[in-house]
């Protein structure tokens, strides 16, 4: 009897030298970032902005709203399932392979992925739940869900979302792979961006610059930043840089 041969998925080797699951050629790949490139910056600027801001038309600019949200559902749903992409070639976090990872490790390597998962999904909720109006507002949540939390029933409506909020992030879109080496860039990033923005505002304004500061508001800032951050990283980072990585055709000459 004929032993019928094991499906494999089909792949394709990055700029890398790495064998990544792609199902789709790298022309396909290079002609749907840059099929969508084009249609983004169409659809923003000569048509919701030079007809529908300049030219003051709130049809147009309504109507601009489609072809952006298609974009969105494309990139978020469609593609990663039409090239059977994975996390990892997205460059996010699995929750797989961080249980992997708790699993191989033992002893002070464990208990330090497990504090920093902890510390960081505590920090995200004990925020979004602190600062729930501005939570609330910040994902659009209605008008009503901003006064949650001064009912019983709408604070464990607040407490369950900022937990599927924090449990997300923490697990779909942090790479524990890179995470320390990641984080101690971005505080020397940061620490090198608020010392030039701090003394440009004290050249400019004075004293008066810093006199309306919150510091529990920068706490919210920094979270909605975190966030936000994270969802460019999916939409620049991990769709279009990731199509263009894995389309790098074979017409052009390696060096």
């Amino acid at each position: 009897m004929t032993k019928l041969p094991e499906l494999v998925a089909p792949t394709l080797t990055n700029t890398a030298g790495e064998v990544e699951r792609e199902a789709r050629s790298r022309r396909s790949n290079v002609l749907e970032a840059l099929g969508l490139a084009t249609v983004t910056f169409f659809v923003l600027w000569p048509l919701c902005f030079g007809w529908g801001v300049l030219g003051d038309s709130a049809t147009v600019r309504n109507l601009a709203r489609l072809p952006l949200v298609l974009g969105f559902l494309w990139i978020f749903l469609v593609s990663p399932f039409w090239h059977r992409d994975t996390l990892e070639s997205l460059g996010l976090g699995n929750p797989l392979r961080l249980w992997r990872m708790l699993c191989e490790r033992s002893g002070w390597r464990r208990a330090r992925l497990i504090l920093a998962i902890g510390l960081l999904f505590d920090a995200m909720f004990l925020i979004g739940i602190a600062n729930w109006p501005d939570t609330a507002r910040l994902f659009r949540l209605g008008s009503d869900a901003r006064i949650w939390v001064v009912t019983p029933d709408g604070m464990a409506k607040a407490i369950v979302f900022c937990v599927l909020l924090s449990a997300v992030v923490t697990t779909c879109l942090v790479r524990y792979d890179n995470f320390p080496s990641a984080f101690r860039v971005a505080l020397a990033v940061s620490a090198v961006l608020i010392a030039y923005a701090g003394t440009a505002a004290l050249l400019h304004r004075g004293a008066a610059a810093f006199s309306a500061f919150n510091p529990s508001r920068y706490v919210l800032d920094v979270f909605a930043y975190v966030f936000w951050g994270g969802l460019q990283q999916f939409f620049f980072t991990a769709y279009f840089a990731t199509r263009l990585r894995k389309g790098r055709v074979s017409w052009i000459p390696t060096p």
